[in-house]
């Protein structure tokens, strides 16, 4: 059997634990407010992105028309050109679809 001595020394590591552990949970807790914080302050940031996506959204082709005007003569053709080619690969099914459409007695097929 334990003696007193070693009884008390147990409590005294239990109390000890005890306390170390509310620490941590404390710890824990600021730690907690403190990510919810940030989490607050990106979110608004990102907020203010999600608002602006539209303008950069239309900005971008007018910055890419600029860019290949500086760029030099053979290279705004090429890029003009690439452009009109991914515009037409895009168009092109759409075109086709209205043709079949337009034309009489015939179903179009999908």
């Amino acid at each position: 059997m334990l003696n007193t001595s070693e009884v008390n020394e147990l409590v005294a590591r239990k109390r000890l634990l005890t306390m170390e552990s509310e620490l941590n949970r404390q710890a824990l807790l600021h730690e907690t407010a403190h990510l919810q914080e940030s989490m607050a302050r990106w979110k608004q940031a990102f907020g203010a992105g999600r608002a602006a996506y539209p303008l950069v959204l239309a900005a971008a082709p007018v910055a890419g028309w600029f860019v290949s005007r500086k760029a030099g003569r053979w290279a705004g053709l090429i890029s003009k050109a690439l452009i009109g080619w991914r515009l037409a690969r895009r168009l092109l099914p759409l075109l086709k679809a209205f043709k079949t459409e337009s034309a009489p007695g015939q179903r179009p097929t999908a």
